[in-house]
């Protein structure tokens, strides 16, 4: 995590809309790159400020004008609601954006996965028919550089972890990775739980959050996500809805699964926390699945608890 830049938010805010000026910021959260504070509007209105952690001007300027029009574009195709920026400045590194409704997914029972699916398929078709212009994102599949960090990083912590376990997933990251889609698509590229908020209610999508990972790639990587956080009922519908595929894709989308689940089994063994068996379980319960297909009793590694809902 880069360390933050000695920058007064109250200030920052001020400038990009006099009008905030002295209104409450609260700290909501720190990624990597950047860190969020949600502040009420005078009519009423939450909206979120978001400054770059980046060191170097020129590198933080760009960044931001390009998450700015990352954003911009992605509001005109998409058939959730995401944020839209309402102002921006590139030598501060802070945009001012409107803020997502809802609740994360992970916050909550999907209730009607069926009916989540089908809002998620109707997403996924219209974003992955989306050509967003070259400079915007990277383009390319990522599948066997993600398999070879996951497997650095798992080496280091499978003593952590039963025989069995060890070798199952020592098996699949020594297995081939995907072959290549047919075409690329503009994919969110981590449209996991805590991405995908809900109407708290209904439990169904209305919105999705943190484009920053998006990019030019295998279709089947937003599918894998969903497959393993949601799980299968939800990924059925939203492959219904989305239309047809090629003959691979399901494979292909399991494996993104798969993986989502090994890097957050690794992840949690790193720090000790008590919720691996969890992730385990529900790795076992993706591996027996198939879209549309009846449950085998086919599993993946032996032992731990269910979870419908573990977080890689």
């Amino acid at each position: 995590m880069l360390p933050r830049r000695a920058v007064d938010p109250n200030a920052v805010l001020a400038e990009l809309n006099p009008r905030l000026a002295g209104a409450v910021l609260t700290e909501i959260g720190e990624g990597w790159d950047n860190v969020a504070w949600s502040l009420e509007s005078g009519a009423g209105v939450s909206l979120i400020l978001r400054i770059g952690k980046t060191a170097d001007p020129v590198e933080q300027a760009e960044v931001t004008r390009t998450d700015a029009a990352l954003l911009d574009f992605v509001a005109g195709h998409s058939s959730l609601i995401t944020n839209r920026v309402l102002a921006f400045d590139p030598d501060a590194g802070a945009l001012l954006l409107t803020r997502v409704p809802g609740v994360p997914a992970q916050e909550v029972t999907i209730a009607d996965p069926v009916g989540a699916g089908r809002v998620l398929g109707d997403f996924l078709r219209r974003l992955h028919e989306a050509i967003p212009p070259a400079e915007l994102v990277a383009s390319g599949t990522q599948a066997a550089r993600w398999r070879a960090d996951t497997s650095v990083a798992f080496a280091a912590v499978a003593q952590r972890c039963s025989a069995a376990d060890r070798a199952v997933i020592e098996s699949f990251l020594a297995g081939p990775v995907p072959a290549e889609p047919a075409r690329l698509s503009f994919c969110h590229n981590d449209l996991g739980e805590d991405h995908i908020m809900v109407d708290s209610d209904t439990g169904l999508p209305i919105g999705v959050i943190d484009w920053s990972d998006a990019r030019l790639t295998d279709p089947a990587v937003d599918f894998g996500l969903v497959w393993f956080d949601l799980g299968v009922a939800v990924v059925a519908a939203a492959l219904a809805a989305y239309g047809p595929v090629d003959s691979d894709f399901i494979d292909r989308a399991r494996w993104y699964a798969l993986h989502a689940g090994i890097a957050g089994v690794t992840f949690r063994a790193a720090r000790d926390d008590p919720h691996v068996a969890a992730v385990l379980a529900r790795l076992r319960e993706v591996s027996a699945e198939e879209p549309g297909a009846p449950r085998s009793e086919r599993h993946i590694v032996d032992g731990g608890d269910d979870a419908r809902h573990a977080r890689a």
